[in-house]
């Protein structure tokens, strides 16, 4: 399956009507035609900024599929008309993934869900993701120590995180890299979604009791292991297979963690490393060695300080 996965931004003003719109008549004029939807997913660091993925059964159909759209009557009366002028800007990124692996949902606003079946208060989760977020800005700030800082993802890269577990139906998921379990709330959150489980490395003691303690705040202690310890140690013992694999470590071990990482993800499953943008130089090598590995496809994404989205091939 062929997936473009869209990020809009919005003139400031229009988000409620682009959305109404959006949703009333963009989104059945796709499904009438064989496409797949999910989303939108609003950004949780710009009101005014959506993501959305549509799908095309392969290669072949999307060009013609996305003709049928642009030429059809809807999109040429009323919509290019109404919603584009609406739009400041946005970006495509166009990825393969088997249609097995991906779930499909028409998702409604997620700033306006409340409490989801099993149990999550979702304004609480969300209240203690928005005080996480930043207490880390404030602490990191004013903290000298590299290693004593939080060092968390943008609230973007979360929403990223859960997406693509919801969305691949991600079971087994790892994350190299817990901090104080920011992103790792993110994955459990959608963890919880699909019935799986995170296992999460940290080598901070101090770090991992943070993890525990905010794991146990947002009721989803259940759905994570915390392993303390050297992460490249902890690897060498574990046996994977892994669906989703979210590397946010020590820069200067991405390449080491990468011939640790390979084998323990899944065929079909993703890697998505942090920091790629925002630290290219750095990590030039292992950016080098995802893009030539002829088992692999990767993308760099514009979100947050840059994730690399790694798929292995079957």
């Amino acid at each position: 399956m062929i997936i473009e996965m869209r990020t809009y931004k919005i003139k400031p003003g229009k988000r409620s009507q682009f959305l109404d719109i959006f949703r009333s008549k963009s989104v059945p004029a796709h499904t009438e035609i064989g496409m797949k939807i999910s989303g939108p997913f609003l950004s949780v660091e710009d009101p005014d900024t959506f993501f959305f993925m549509r799908g095309f059964p392969d290669i072949a159909s999307r060009e013609p599929m996305k003709a049928r759209f642009y030429e059809g009557e809807l999109w040429k009366r009323e919509l290019e008309n109404i919603l584009m002028p609406m739009i400041e800007k946005y970006e495509v990124v166009v990825v393969e993934v088997p249609e097995e692996q991906v779930h499909w949902s028409w998702a409604h606003d997620m700033h306006e869900e409340r409490v989801r079946p099993g149990g999550v208060d979702i304004a609480a989760l969300r209240g203690l993701l928005d005080e996480l977020a930043g207490f880390g800005r404030q602490h990191d700030a004013r903290e000298t120590e590299h290693s004593r800082r939080m060092l968390n993802v943008t609230p973007e890269t979360g929403q990223f995180l859960a997406i693509l577990v919801r969305a691949t139906r991600a079971a087994q998921i790892l994350e190299i890299g817990t901090s104080n379990g920011y992103s790792t709330i993110w994955l459990a959150w959608a963890a919880r979604d699909t019935g799986g489980h995170v296992t999460t490395l940290e080598r901070s003691p101090d770090k991992a009791a943070m993890a525990r303690a905010n794991l146990q705040r947002a009721g989803l202690a259940d759905r994570v292991t915390v392993r303390e310890g050297t992460a490249l140690d902890i690897l060498a013992g574990l046996d994977g297979p892994y669906d989703l694999i979210f590397l946010d470590a020590d820069r200067p071990n991405y390449l080491a963690y990468l011939g640790r990482i390979l084998p323990r993800l899944r065929p079909g499953g993703l890697l998505v490393a942090d920091n790629v943008v925002s630290h290219a130089g750095e990590l030039r090598d292992f950016l080098r060695a995802l893009q030539s590995d002829s088992g692999l496809d990767t993308v760099i994404l514009p979100v947050g300080n840059g994730e690399a989205l790694t798929y292995r091939k079957p």
